[in-house]
Protein backbone atom coordinates (compact mmCIF):
# COMPACT_ATOMS: atom_id res chain seq x y z
CA UNK A 1 0.00 0.00 0.00
CA UNK A 2 2.02 3.38 -0.57
CA UNK A 3 1.21 6.52 0.81
CA UNK A 4 0.56 9.81 -1.29
CA UNK A 5 3.62 12.67 -0.41
CA UNK A 6 4.45 16.03 -1.29
CA UNK A 7 2.00 18.61 0.65
CA UNK A 8 3.37 21.25 1.26
CA UNK A 9 4.21 23.11 4.71
CA UNK A 10 0.78 25.29 4.59
CA UNK A 11 -1.22 22.80 4.62
CA UNK A 12 -1.65 19.33 7.03
CA UNK A 13 -2.15 15.90 6.09
CA UNK A 14 -4.15 13.86 8.47
CA UNK A 15 -4.03 9.74 9.35
CA UNK A 16 -7.35 9.21 10.62
CA UNK A 17 -7.12 5.62 12.72
CA UNK A 18 -9.78 4.08 14.13
CA UNK A 19 -13.71 1.80 13.98
CA UNK A 20 -15.40 1.87 10.51
CA UNK A 21 -18.51 0.08 11.03
CA UNK A 22 -22.22 0.39 9.10
CA UNK A 23 -24.50 1.67 11.47
CA UNK A 24 -28.38 0.49 11.50
CA UNK A 25 -30.31 3.93 12.78
CA UNK A 26 -33.28 3.72 14.77
CA UNK A 27 -34.13 7.80 14.84
CA UNK A 28 -36.96 9.17 16.68
CA UNK A 29 -37.95 6.34 19.53
CA UNK A 30 -40.43 7.48 22.20
CA UNK A 31 -38.44 5.01 24.74
CA UNK A 32 -35.85 2.29 24.25
CA UNK A 33 -38.17 -1.29 24.25
CA UNK A 34 -37.84 -3.54 27.37
CA UNK A 35 -36.97 -7.22 26.36
CA UNK A 36 -40.07 -8.67 24.98
CA UNK A 37 -41.30 -5.68 24.17
CA UNK A 38 -41.91 -3.21 21.05
CA UNK A 39 -41.56 0.52 20.06
CA UNK A 40 -41.89 3.00 16.97
CA UNK A 41 -39.53 4.66 15.29
CA UNK A 42 -39.63 7.74 12.58
CA UNK A 43 -37.32 5.84 10.30
CA UNK A 44 -34.89 2.66 10.17
CA UNK A 45 -32.02 3.26 7.80
CA UNK A 46 -28.20 2.07 7.84
CA UNK A 47 -25.62 4.69 6.80
CA UNK A 48 -21.83 4.51 7.04
CA UNK A 49 -20.62 4.91 10.99
CA UNK A 50 -18.02 4.67 13.51
CA UNK A 51 -16.41 7.63 15.26
CA UNK A 52 -13.17 7.74 13.97
CA UNK A 53 -14.91 7.10 10.15
CA UNK A 54 -17.31 9.90 10.85
CA UNK A 55 -14.68 12.27 12.34
CA UNK A 56 -12.28 11.72 9.02
CA UNK A 57 -15.06 12.73 6.64
CA UNK A 58 -16.27 15.12 8.83
CA UNK A 59 -12.56 16.63 9.03
CA UNK A 60 -12.45 16.42 4.94
CA UNK A 61 -15.59 18.74 5.14
CA UNK A 62 -14.28 20.88 6.97
CA UNK A 63 -10.66 21.17 5.81
CA UNK A 64 -11.05 21.68 2.12
CA UNK A 65 -8.27 22.42 0.16
CA UNK A 66 -6.35 23.43 3.05
CA UNK A 67 -4.97 19.63 3.44
CA UNK A 68 -6.18 16.03 3.24
CA UNK A 69 -7.41 12.93 5.08
CA UNK A 70 -6.19 9.53 4.96
CA UNK A 71 -8.34 6.78 7.26
CA UNK A 72 -7.00 3.75 8.35
CA UNK A 73 -9.41 0.91 9.41
CA UNK A 74 -10.59 -3.36 8.92
CA UNK A 75 -13.15 -4.18 7.30
CA UNK A 76 -14.80 -7.45 5.51
CA UNK A 77 -14.84 -8.94 2.06
CA UNK A 78 -18.21 -8.86 1.55
CA UNK A 79 -20.85 -5.51 0.57
CA UNK A 80 -20.93 -3.44 3.36
CA UNK A 81 -16.83 -2.91 3.24
CA UNK A 82 -16.88 -1.73 -0.40
CA UNK A 83 -19.26 0.55 0.76
CA UNK A 84 -17.67 2.13 2.98
CA UNK A 85 -14.71 2.50 0.82
CA UNK A 86 -16.98 4.13 -1.92
CA UNK A 87 -18.09 6.74 0.88
CA UNK A 88 -14.98 7.59 1.87
CA UNK A 89 -13.53 8.12 -1.72
CA UNK A 90 -16.90 10.02 -2.53
CA UNK A 91 -16.19 12.29 0.68
CA UNK A 92 -12.47 12.69 -0.98
CA UNK A 93 -11.15 10.79 2.10
CA UNK A 94 -8.49 8.56 1.11
CA UNK A 95 -8.67 5.02 2.16
CA UNK A 96 -6.72 2.67 3.42
CA UNK A 97 -8.86 0.22 4.19
CA UNK A 98 -7.52 -3.57 5.68
CA UNK A 99 -9.95 -6.85 4.26
CA UNK A 100 -10.07 -9.43 6.88
CA UNK A 101 -11.91 -12.67 4.32
CA UNK A 102 -13.20 -14.76 7.59
CA UNK A 103 -14.81 -11.64 9.00
CA UNK A 104 -17.59 -9.34 8.30
CA UNK A 105 -17.56 -5.62 8.39
CA UNK A 106 -18.50 -4.11 11.31
CA UNK A 107 -22.06 -3.10 12.32
CA UNK A 108 -24.01 -1.37 14.70
CA UNK A 109 -27.77 -0.93 15.93
CA UNK A 110 -28.52 2.79 17.15
CA UNK A 111 -31.55 3.17 18.95
CA UNK A 112 -31.98 7.11 19.07
CA UNK A 113 -34.73 9.05 21.04
CA UNK A 114 -36.16 11.74 18.87
CA UNK A 115 -37.46 14.65 21.37
CA UNK A 116 -36.52 16.81 24.54
CA UNK A 117 -37.99 13.69 26.74
CA UNK A 118 -36.51 10.86 24.93
CA UNK A 119 -33.26 12.38 23.61
CA UNK A 120 -30.67 8.96 24.82
CA UNK A 121 -29.57 6.75 22.72
CA UNK A 122 -28.91 2.75 22.91
CA UNK A 123 -26.37 0.73 21.02
CA UNK A 124 -25.89 -3.06 19.90
CA UNK A 125 -22.22 -3.33 18.76
CA UNK A 126 -20.42 -5.98 16.41
CA UNK A 127 -17.21 -5.17 16.03
CA UNK A 128 -16.21 -7.30 13.18
CA UNK A 129 -13.39 -7.03 11.41
CA UNK A 130 -12.94 -3.18 12.61
CA UNK A 131 -11.87 -4.65 16.17
CA UNK A 132 -9.19 -6.89 14.69
CA UNK A 133 -6.61 -3.18 13.92
CA UNK A 134 -3.12 -3.98 14.99
CA UNK A 135 -0.26 -2.27 14.43
CA UNK A 136 1.20 -4.19 12.19
CA UNK A 137 -1.86 -3.08 9.89
CA UNK A 138 -0.54 0.75 10.32
CA UNK A 139 3.28 0.75 10.22
CA UNK A 140 4.27 0.80 7.12
CA UNK A 141 2.03 2.82 5.86
CA UNK A 142 2.68 5.39 8.69
CA UNK A 143 6.36 4.89 8.38
CA UNK A 144 6.39 5.15 4.55
CA UNK A 145 4.20 8.32 4.94
CA UNK A 146 6.41 10.08 7.03
CA UNK A 147 10.07 8.88 4.59
CA UNK A 148 8.42 9.57 1.80
CA UNK A 149 6.49 13.53 2.46
CA UNK A 150 8.46 16.82 2.14
CA UNK A 151 10.70 17.92 4.92
CA UNK A 152 9.01 21.04 6.67
CA UNK A 153 5.58 19.51 6.13
CA UNK A 154 2.94 19.16 8.96
CA UNK A 155 1.41 15.47 9.58
CA UNK A 156 -1.20 14.67 12.16
CA UNK A 157 -2.37 11.20 13.57
CA UNK A 158 -5.89 11.28 14.74
CA UNK A 159 -6.44 7.83 17.02
CA UNK A 160 -10.09 7.80 17.06
CA UNK A 161 -12.90 5.40 18.24
CA UNK A 162 -10.55 3.95 20.93
CA UNK A 163 -13.35 1.66 22.48
CA UNK A 164 -13.04 -0.52 19.65
CA UNK A 165 -9.37 -1.00 19.71
CA UNK A 166 -8.34 -4.64 21.04
CA UNK A 167 -6.23 -4.74 23.94
CA UNK A 168 -2.61 -5.75 21.32
CA UNK A 169 -3.08 -2.53 19.52
CA UNK A 170 -3.63 -0.57 22.74
CA UNK A 171 -0.35 -1.84 24.10
CA UNK A 172 1.21 -1.39 21.39
CA UNK A 173 0.56 2.13 20.74
CA UNK A 174 3.22 3.57 23.16
CA UNK A 175 6.24 2.41 21.78
CA UNK A 176 4.92 2.76 18.31
CA UNK A 177 4.03 6.53 19.04
CA UNK A 178 7.55 7.07 20.11
CA UNK A 179 8.89 5.40 16.96
CA UNK A 180 7.07 7.40 14.73
CA UNK A 181 7.92 10.62 16.25
CA UNK A 182 12.03 9.53 16.10
CA UNK A 183 11.12 9.13 12.34
CA UNK A 184 9.32 12.55 12.30
CA UNK A 185 12.28 14.25 13.25
CA UNK A 186 14.59 13.28 11.71
CA UNK A 187 13.24 13.55 8.66
CA UNK A 188 12.01 17.30 9.40
CA UNK A 189 8.55 16.48 9.63
CA UNK A 190 5.97 18.16 12.18
CA UNK A 191 4.35 15.62 13.54
CA UNK A 192 1.77 15.82 15.89
CA UNK A 193 -0.74 13.14 17.79
CA UNK A 194 -4.17 13.23 18.99
CA UNK A 195 -6.82 10.67 20.91
CA UNK A 196 -10.47 10.48 21.24
CA UNK A 197 -11.84 7.29 23.08
CA UNK A 198 -15.43 6.97 22.62
CA UNK A 199 -15.55 4.86 25.47
CA UNK A 200 -18.76 4.27 27.65
CA UNK A 201 -17.06 1.34 29.91
CA UNK A 202 -13.38 1.39 31.87
CA UNK A 203 -11.78 -1.52 29.71
CA UNK A 204 -12.54 0.68 26.70
CA UNK A 205 -9.76 3.09 27.84
CA UNK A 206 -7.49 0.25 29.01
CA UNK A 207 -3.90 1.71 27.78
CA UNK A 208 -4.65 4.78 26.80
CA UNK A 209 -3.29 6.34 30.15
CA UNK A 210 -0.31 5.11 28.59
CA UNK A 211 -0.18 6.75 25.70
CA UNK A 212 -0.70 10.49 27.22
CA UNK A 213 3.19 11.46 27.60
CA UNK A 214 3.33 11.24 23.47
CA UNK A 215 0.14 12.90 22.57
CA UNK A 216 0.09 16.27 21.40
CA UNK A 217 -4.04 16.70 22.15
CA UNK A 218 -6.34 14.57 24.16
CA UNK A 219 -10.06 15.07 23.43
CA UNK A 220 -12.92 13.37 25.46
CA UNK A 221 -16.22 13.68 26.97
CA UNK A 222 -16.82 14.24 30.76
CA UNK A 223 -17.43 10.03 31.08
CA UNK A 224 -14.11 9.31 29.53
CA UNK A 225 -12.14 11.97 31.23
CA UNK A 226 -13.67 10.48 34.75
CA UNK A 227 -12.72 6.96 33.84
CA UNK A 228 -9.24 8.02 32.58
CA UNK A 229 -8.04 9.89 35.49
CA UNK A 230 -10.81 9.02 37.97
CA UNK A 231 -11.44 12.50 38.57
CA UNK A 232 -15.62 13.85 38.64
CA UNK A 233 -14.81 17.48 38.14
CA UNK A 234 -13.96 18.44 35.17
CA UNK A 235 -11.33 21.33 35.95
CA UNK A 236 -9.34 18.71 37.92
CA UNK A 237 -9.64 15.90 35.37
CA UNK A 238 -8.14 18.60 32.96
CA UNK A 239 -5.28 19.45 35.12
CA UNK A 240 -4.30 15.42 35.56
CA UNK A 241 -4.42 14.85 31.90
CA UNK A 242 -1.99 17.50 31.73
CA UNK A 243 0.56 16.61 34.22
CA UNK A 244 0.41 13.10 33.23
CA UNK A 245 0.94 14.68 29.16
CA UNK A 246 4.70 15.78 30.90
CA UNK A 247 4.20 19.00 29.67
CA UNK A 248 3.56 17.79 25.71
CA UNK A 249 -0.30 17.03 26.06
CA UNK A 250 -2.97 19.17 25.90
CA UNK A 251 -6.36 18.12 27.02
CA UNK A 252 -10.65 19.28 25.76
CA UNK A 253 -12.98 18.25 27.24
CA UNK A 254 -16.92 18.38 26.43
CA UNK A 255 -19.82 18.47 28.21
CA UNK A 256 -23.08 17.97 25.62
CA UNK A 257 -25.18 21.03 25.70
CA UNK A 258 -23.28 22.14 29.06
CA UNK A 259 -20.25 23.31 26.52
CA UNK A 260 -16.96 22.56 26.78
CA UNK A 261 -13.49 22.86 28.96
CA UNK A 262 -9.61 22.95 27.69
CA UNK A 263 -6.36 23.47 28.98
CA UNK A 264 -3.53 23.98 27.30
CA UNK A 265 0.25 21.94 28.16
CA UNK A 266 3.54 23.68 28.98
CA UNK A 267 4.81 22.78 25.67
CA UNK A 268 1.97 24.02 23.41
CA UNK A 269 1.45 27.13 25.35
CA UNK A 270 5.22 27.87 25.03
CA UNK A 271 5.08 27.51 20.89
CA UNK A 272 1.42 29.09 20.66
CA UNK A 273 3.01 32.09 22.55
CA UNK A 274 6.20 32.55 20.03
CA UNK A 275 3.53 32.39 16.90
CA UNK A 276 0.89 34.33 17.76
CA UNK A 277 0.89 37.05 15.31
CA UNK A 278 1.27 33.83 12.30
CA UNK A 279 -0.32 34.66 9.07
CA UNK A 280 -2.45 31.41 10.14
CA UNK A 281 -3.78 32.22 13.01
CA UNK A 282 -4.31 36.35 12.28
CA UNK A 283 -6.78 35.06 9.34
CA UNK A 284 -8.41 32.27 11.54
CA UNK A 285 -9.50 34.72 13.94
CA UNK A 286 -10.69 37.28 11.59
CA UNK A 287 -12.88 34.68 9.99
CA UNK A 288 -14.53 33.92 13.57
CA UNK A 289 -14.46 37.19 14.98
CA UNK A 290 -12.13 35.53 17.97
CA UNK A 291 -9.11 37.53 19.42
CA UNK A 292 -6.32 34.76 18.05
CA UNK A 293 -4.53 34.70 22.13
CA UNK A 294 -3.96 31.32 23.21
CA UNK A 295 -3.87 30.57 26.95
CA UNK A 296 -2.18 28.48 29.59
CA UNK A 297 -5.13 28.44 32.04
CA UNK A 298 -8.27 26.31 32.14
CA UNK A 299 -10.76 28.08 29.33
CA UNK A 300 -14.46 27.16 28.62
CA UNK A 301 -17.29 27.34 25.89
CA UNK A 302 -19.86 28.40 26.93
CA UNK A 303 -23.39 26.07 26.84
CA UNK A 304 -25.72 25.94 24.28
CA UNK A 305 -29.46 25.01 23.49
CA UNK A 306 -30.91 23.30 20.25
CA UNK A 307 -33.49 21.14 19.21
CA UNK A 308 -31.43 17.99 18.54
CA UNK A 309 -33.28 15.84 15.79
CA UNK A 310 -30.92 13.22 16.21
CA UNK A 311 -27.16 12.87 18.61
CA UNK A 312 -25.90 10.54 16.55
CA UNK A 313 -21.94 11.97 15.16
CA UNK A 314 -22.24 15.09 16.82
CA UNK A 315 -19.26 13.75 19.06
CA UNK A 316 -17.36 13.17 15.88
CA UNK A 317 -18.25 16.23 14.42
CA UNK A 318 -16.77 18.47 17.51
CA UNK A 319 -13.59 16.14 16.86
CA UNK A 320 -13.25 17.28 13.74
CA UNK A 321 -14.06 20.95 14.11
CA UNK A 322 -11.30 20.60 17.14
CA UNK A 323 -8.96 19.02 14.65
CA UNK A 324 -9.30 20.85 11.61
CA UNK A 325 -8.66 24.16 13.79
CA UNK A 326 -6.28 23.29 15.96
CA UNK A 327 -4.09 21.13 13.60
CA UNK A 328 -5.33 22.50 10.32
CA UNK A 329 -5.43 26.13 10.85
CA UNK A 330 -2.90 26.41 13.65
CA UNK A 331 -6.20 28.30 15.80
CA UNK A 332 -5.93 28.60 19.50
CA UNK A 333 -7.01 25.72 21.03
CA UNK A 334 -10.23 27.39 22.53
CA UNK A 335 -11.20 28.66 19.58
CA UNK A 336 -10.72 25.39 17.78
CA UNK A 337 -13.05 23.73 20.98
CA UNK A 338 -15.42 26.42 19.70
CA UNK A 339 -15.19 25.27 16.19
CA UNK A 340 -15.75 21.79 17.27
CA UNK A 341 -19.08 22.44 19.60
CA UNK A 342 -20.20 24.63 16.66
CA UNK A 343 -19.54 21.14 14.14
CA UNK A 344 -21.37 19.03 16.72
CA UNK A 345 -24.43 21.24 16.81
CA UNK A 346 -24.75 21.86 13.27
CA UNK A 347 -25.14 18.39 13.25
CA UNK A 348 -27.52 18.06 16.17
CA UNK A 349 -29.90 20.59 14.01
CA UNK A 350 -30.01 18.62 11.01
CA UNK A 351 -32.96 15.68 10.77
CA UNK A 352 -30.77 12.42 10.50
CA UNK A 353 -27.64 14.04 9.43
CA UNK A 354 -25.18 11.86 7.63
CA UNK A 355 -21.08 11.91 7.89
CA UNK A 356 -21.41 11.97 4.04
CA UNK A 357 -23.51 14.96 3.48
CA UNK A 358 -20.28 17.12 4.14
CA UNK A 359 -22.83 19.95 6.25
CA UNK A 360 -20.18 21.20 7.97
CA UNK A 361 -18.40 22.89 5.36
CA UNK A 362 -20.13 26.49 5.69
CA UNK A 363 -18.07 26.60 8.95
CA UNK A 364 -15.26 28.00 7.23
CA UNK A 365 -15.09 30.89 4.96
CA UNK A 366 -12.97 29.84 1.59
Amino acid sequence: MTATAAVTSDKVRFHVVGDVLMDVLATGLPRIPNWEEDTTADSVQCQPGGSAFNTAVHLASLIGKRGSVCFHGCVGCDSFGALLRSKLVECQVEPHLIERPLLSTGSCLVLSGGDEVSSGRSFVTCSGASGTLVMEDLAEVLREELMNIEPASRVHIHWGGCYDYNSTLRTALPNSMKELRHLAESRGVALSLSADPNATDAHHIEGLAETLDQLDLFKGNHTEARLLTGESDTKEALKEIVARGVGRCSAAITAGGQGASCLLSPMAAAAAAAAAASTAAASAAAATGVKAVEISEIAEVGSFHVKAYDCTGAGDACSAGLLAGWAGLRMPLQQSLRLGCAAGRKCLEIARSSPNSRILSSLFSS
